[in-house]
């Protein structure tokens, strides 16, 4: 009963099918020659910090003199720190920035967009809000680190692909949707035997461009695959270290993994991350429809 609580799997079970194989250059034999599950026992880790970012749409207006269709968004991110055995931390939330811009569908001459709640920053029209976001996402990361000891570093979702990792620091990039995977057809086949406390071997993979070196593995936050998550972090270390690290990162994220009863997504979405996004959300505040004013 509990495993299909936890369960937001769509399909009663996945298939190849629904795999896209990567393009990416990728070596699934770094860490073992043959491939098999890796059992997890550890102890849980002091701190964990998790860094997020919501986005949403306020409204869209229309102006009339330049005919030109305008989104109004709210943006914002930040950290939420964390230990395994402490709650109602209300110091948790840390380096919280927001942002509010309007995006047009054609050039206009206005810089902002004014209304009596709220000063909606014009952008330019080829600007992607979701670059802005994870570019806050950075920022609100980079701030938190200057003055933290924390070193165990979840980012929600992909790493992007400007970051460049962070000395004395290990962010986690946690993929919970699966479109592509990493590994041959041959081994794939394992990740439908996922148990809870354990991962598939480490595999290194390159960018796209070729220009960035990772290393991934998947996990589950449940007892199958249902609850299938994906780490990547920078392979900026050898091997050795990178199988001590995710064994420490696998182990530990189950301790956060949502419950159905409060989440949606569980469990996939961690409990301290589905927090942040709350606490982002009373950031931005409510939106009210009342008149602008283009400036």
């Amino acid at each position: 009963m509990s495993e299909i609580l936890n369960s937001n799997w769509n399909n009663d079970m996945l298939t190849i099918d629904q795999w896209e194989e990567t393009a990416q250059s990728i070596d699934e034999y770094v860490e073992l020659k043959e491939w098999n599950l890796i059992k997890l026992n550890l102890s849980p880790i002091e701190k964990v910090a998790f860094v997020d970012g919501i986005v949403r749409l306020d409204t869209e207006i229309f102006d009339r003199h330049t005919k030109a269709r305008i989104k109004l968004i709210s943006l914002a991110s930040g950290v939420c720190e964390i230990n395994p055995f402490s709650y109602n931390d209300f110091n948790a939330f840390k380096n919280i920035k927001t942002k509010k811009i309007a995006i047009s569908d054609k050039a206009i001459n206005y810089k902002s967009i004014y209304s009596s709640h709220a000063n909606y920053e014009l952008i330019q029209v080829d600007s992607n809000y979701l670059t802005i976001l994870k570019n806050m996402e950075q920022e609100s990361l980079s701030e938190y680190t200057t003055s933290t000891d924390t070193s165990i570093i979840v980012w929600d979702g992909s790493l992007p692909i400007t970051f460049k990792g962070i000395p004395n620091k290990y962010v986690f990039g946690l993929i919970k949707s699966h479109k592509k995977y990493f590994i041959s057809d041959k081994n794939l086949q394992l990740i439908y035997d996922i148990k809870s406390f354990t991962r598939t071997p480490i595999i290194h993979y390159t960018s796209q461009d070729g220009d960035k070196y990772y290393y991934t593995w998947y996990s589950t936050l449940n007892d199958d695959i249902t609850g299938l998550i994906r780490f990547e972090i920078l392979a900026d270390f050898d091997v050795e270290k990178a199988k001590y690290l995710a064994n420490q990162i696998s182990f530990n994220t189950i301790k956060f993994a949502s419950s159905p009863i409060f989440e949606q997504r569980a469990p996939q979405n961690l409990s301290p991350i589905s927090t942040l996004e709350s606490y982002l959300r009373a950031q931005i505040g409510d939106y009210f429809v009342d008149k602008f004013e283009f400036c």
